[in-house]
C-alpha cells in the first residue's frame, strides 16, 4: 500500500505559529496581566493610595476573560492567587505582628470570594449573548452575590476589613446614600458598573458572533447615569436644622513603644511618659481631653487599678472631662474598656466594655483545637466581651452631650455602630491602639471605616490612636481634621484640638432604623439570578 505524504507548506507553518502563540496568549499571557492588574488596581484603590476610581474599573478584565472561556480551574485559580496577593499587600502593615499569619489571613480572605469569581465565569457567556432584562438580571445578581460575601465578613468570627465600599472613603458625594442601604449599597453598585463595562468591552471585541446590544438601553450609560442619580440623592441630611454643639476635643497621642511582655519597671516609665504628654495637653484650649485605647499599663478598674490617680490628676490639673481608654475588670471579668472622668475627678459609674474583641489578639476562639496556632500568631488571652452599647453623658457647659465609644477595630462592624446611635449616641468616639502595625497604611485603612460609620449612621466620629489618626469625621461623612506633625505625618508622639460639631438632635437614618435590609435583598437577587443560571443550563442540555 503506497503512502501519500504531504510536504507542509509555509502557509501550514505560519498558521500553527499563530495557533501556538494563541494558545500561549490564552493560557499564560492574558491571566498574568490580568493578575497584574487586579493587585495593582485592588491595592492602588484603597487608603492610602486613594485612587478610587480604580476600584470601578479593577474586576473588568475578569469579565472580558470570562467571555473568551477559559476553563474554570484555570479561571479560579488566576484569581485565587490575584486576591490573595492583594490582601497580603492591603494587609502588609500586619507583618510587624506575624509575616506568615499575614499570609494565612491573606489566602482565607481570598478564598470568600472565590463562589463569586466563579459565578462570574458562568454568567459572562449568558450575559453577553441576552437580552437587556436578563443582562440587568445578571448584573444585580453579580453584585448582590458580593455584597453577601462582603456581609458574611462582618460577622464577629471573620475579618471585616477593607470592604469595596471602603475605596470611596474621601469621595463623600458617593457616601451619602449609604444612610439608607449601609455601605453595601456602594459595594453593589461598585460591582454592577465593573461587570456591566466587562460585559459591554466583552461584547465589543466579539461583535462579529455576539448580537448587538439594543439601542434603546445602552448598557454604559444606564450604569453611569445611575451613578449620578445616586450622587443626586446623596443630600446631607439625619440631623435637625438646630445648631450643632461645637465641642473642642484635646487629643492625646502617646505614641508608647509597642512591647510583647510589660515590665514593672517599663510600665513605671510609660505611665510617667503618659501624663507628662497628658499634662502639657491640658493646656490646650479644649472642653474634653480623650485617650487611645490601652493608655496606660495598668488597669482603671478592679485589681491594681490606678483609677484613683487618674481622679486625682483629672480634678487637679485637667478639671474637664476625659474619655480614657484602658483595660479593667467588671467583677472579675477583664475587658478591653472606655470609661468616663468627669471635671470634677469623680469617675461615671457606667464602663463601655468592648463588644467584639481581636481573635488571637484578645481572646483564643476554639482555644483546645487552635493551640498550634500560638507557633505562627503571637496570642493574646483573657478579655471578655462586652454585651451593650454604652452611651456617656459627657457635659459641655449646660449641656450634656451623648457619646458612644467604639473600640479599635469595632468600627469597622456596621451593627455596633448602629445599635449605639439607636442607644441614643449623637457622637461616636473611636479609641485605637496601632502602635504594633508600624507607620504604613493600616492607621489610614482603618480611619476609612469610620468615615462609613459616620455617613451610615449621620453621626459624627472622633478618633483617638495611641499613635495616629487621630481627627474628627462630621456626619456626612467628610473628614474635617486630622492631627499631623511638622512633617505632614500621622504617626507622631504629641496631642493637638480639634472643634466637632455634634448635631443637638439626630434623627435615625433610614438604615440605622432597619438595618442590613439591602443586604436581603442582595440575597434575593443573587438567589434569582442563580436559578435564572439553572433553568438555562437545564434547557441547553436538554
Amino acid at each position: 500500500m503506497a503512502l501519500h505524504v504531504r510536504r507542509m507548506s509555509k502557509s501550514d507553518y505560519k498558521s500553527a505559529g499563530i495557533s501556538a502563540s494563541r494558545s500561549v496568549v490564552r493560557q499564560w499571557i492574558t491571566p498574568a496581566l490580568i493578575a497584574i492588574w487586579h493587585v495593582f488596581a485592588g491595592v492602588a484603590a484603597f487608603p492610602d493610595f486613594n485612587l478610587a476610581e480604580l476600584a470601578w474599573v479593577f474586576l473588568v478584565p475578569w469579565a472580558i476573560w470570562a467571555s473568551q472561556g477559559p476553563s474554570l480551574r484555570r479561571f479560579l485559580f488566576a484569581a485565587w492567587l490575584s486576591e490573595t496577593i492583594r490582601w497580603f499587600l492591603l494587609l502588609f502593615w500586619l507583618r510587624h505582628v506575624t509575616t506568615v499569619g499575614t499570609l494565612v489571613i491573606a489566602a482565607v480572605l481570598s478564598g470568600f470570594s472565590l463562589g463569586w469569581f466563579a459565578l462570574l465565569h458562568l454568567s459572562i457567556p449568558k450575559l453577553s449573548r441576552s437580552g437587556p432584562g436578563l443582562r440587568i438580571a445578571g448584573y444585580v445578581g453579580l453584585a448582590g452575590f458580593w455584597v453577601l460575601i462582603e456581609w458574611i465578613r462582618a460577622q464577629p468570627w471573620a475579618l471585616p476589613w477593607a470592604p469595596l465600599a471602603m475605596s470611596q472613603w474621601q469621595r463623600p458625594a458617593l457616601l451619602g446614600f449609604t444612610s439608607v442601604t449601609g455601605a453595601w449599597g456602594l459595594s453593589f453598585l461598585i460591582v454592577t458598573v465593573n461587570v456591566v463595562l466587562g460585559v459591554q468591552f466583552s461584547t465589543w471585541l466579539t461583535r462579529s458572533t455576539v448580537r448587538p446590544i439594543p439601542r434603546h438601553l445602552p448598557d454604559t450609560p444606564m450604569a453611569l447615569l445611575s451613578i449620578a442619580g445616586i450622587a443626586a440623592l446623596s443630600l446631607p441630611g439625619g440631623h435637625t436644622k438646630d445648631e450643632p454643639t461645637l465641642v473642642k476635643v484635646v487629643l492625646v497621642q502617646p505614641h508608647q513603644p509597642a512591647v510583647r511582655e510589660w515590665t514593672v519597671p517599663f510600665m513605671y516609665e510609660s505611665v510617667e511618659r503618659h501624663f507628662a504628654e497628658a499634662s502639657r495637653a491640658a493646656n490646650l484650649d479644649g472642653d474634653w481631653m480623650a485617650w487611645p485605647e490601652g493608655a496606660l499599663p495598668w488597669p482603671l478598674s478592679g485589681p491594681n487599678a490606678i483609677d484613683h490617680e487618674v481622679s486625682e490628676w483629672v480634678a487637679s490639673t485637667l478639671r474637664r472631662p476625659l474619655l480614657a481608654g484602658n483595660r479593667g475588670y467588671i467583677g472579675t471579668s477583664m475587658v478591653n474598656a472606655v470609661y468616663l472622668f468627669h471635671g470634677d475627678g469623680t469617675k461615671d459609674p457606667s464602663i463601655y466594655a468592648k463588644r467584639i474583641l481581636v481573635p488571637f489578639g484578645e481572646y483564643i476562639p476554639f482555644r483546645k483545637a487552635l493551640k498550634w496556632v500560638e507557633t505562627i500568631v503571637p496570642m493574646g488571652d483573657g478579655f471578655v466581651p462586652g454585651r451593650d452599647p454604652t452611651v456617656f453623658a459627657v457635659n459641655h457647659g449646660e449641656r450634656v452631650v451623648p457619646v458612644s465609644p467604639l473600640i479599635c477595630y469595632e468600627d469597622c462592624f456596621p451593627s455596633l455602630a448602629r445599635e449605639s446611635a439607636k442607644a441614643g449616641a449623637h457622637v461616636f468616639f473611636v479609641a485605637t491602639y496601632n502602635v504594633w502595625y508600624g507607620e504604613e497604611h493600616g492607621a489610614y485603612q482603618h480611619a476609612a471605616h469610620s468615615v462609613l460609620r459616620a455617613a451610615e449612621n449621620r453621626r459624627p466620629v472622633f478618633r483617638c490612636g495611641s499613635a495616629g489618626w487621630s481627627g474628627w469625621v462630621d456626619h456626612n461623612g467628610v473628614i474635617r481634621e486630622v492631627l499631623t506633625d511638622d512633617r505632614g505625618s500621622i504617626y507622631f508622639r504629641g496631642s493637638g484640638t480639634i472643634q466637632v460639631e455634634i448635631p443637638s438632635d439626630p434623627r435615625l437614618t433610614f438604615y440605622t432604623r432597619f438595618g442590613d435590609w439591602f443586604v436581603v435583598l442582595s440575597g434575593l437577587l443573587f438567589t434569582a439570578w442563580s436559578f435564572i443560571l439553572y433553568r438555562k443550563r437545564s434547557e441547553s442540555i436538554r
